[in-house]
């Protein structure tokens, strides 16, 4: 049961896919896991993913989609995307990073609250305060993973690498930050304080 609604969008991310439900405000979320950096193009696997995440709400209420890093950093699978979409009568559009970090900026009152972080698959973007800087990074989660074996068994992972690896491309930011997208078992694993829902340094 999904209230009222009269918009649903589609955000097709390089690691989940999320269907957000729209009326006076967003009424509730679903997602489903994938990773279009790896496997994105296997249209029938994409397809049947979308078909089993819509199915139910096409032709019941306008949908629209937006694509992410996996989309940008490869046209064929861009064009493979709105083929799809196009199949269910969705309009789809590819965001620029900064149009993805503008939108950050634009859901959250940065006042007060220190810096955003939105982690993706294979792209980063963090809104810094108290004057308002946006800093685009082209790597994301399923980048570190592979790069340096965070998915292998723990005796194989290069954790530590990859804390340094990280840490010379972030820029200065505020002592606490907000931090979107993937998993808080993420920011646990690279040795991140949590209190109180907010990452501490």
């Amino acid at each position: 049961m999904i209230g009222t609604c009269n918009q649903i969008l589609l955000d097709l991310g390089s690691r989940s896919a999320k269907i957000y439900f729209r009326g006076n405000r967003v009424i509730e979320q679903t997602q489903v896991t994938w990773d279009l950096l790896e496997d994105g193009h296997a249209e029938e696997k994409v397809y049947k993913t979308l078909k089993s995440l819509i199915g139910s709400y096409i032709n019941k209420y306008p949908i629209s989609a937006i694509g992410t890093e996996a989309m940008r950093r490869s046209p064929d699978l861009a064009e493979k995307i709105a083929k799809i979409c196009n199949s269910f009568g969705i309009c789809y559009r590819t965001l620029s990073q900064t149009e993805e970090a503008q939108l950050i900026l634009n859901a959250v009152d940065l006042e007060g609250e220190g810096d955003i972080i939105n982690v993706g698959g294979g792209s980063i973007q963090i809104v810094s305060s108290p004057v308002v800087r946006l800093s685009l990074l082209n790597f994301g989660v399923s980048d570190l993973n592979r790069a340096f074996s965070l998915n292998e068994p723990p005796k194989a992972r290069r954790i530590n690498e990859c804390i340094s690896w990280i840490q010379v491309r972030l820029p200065s930011m505020a002592g606490s930050f907000i931090y979107t997208g993937g998993e808080e078992t993420f920011l646990r694993h690279m040795g991140i304080a949590i209190r109180n829902s907010f990452c501490l340094r």
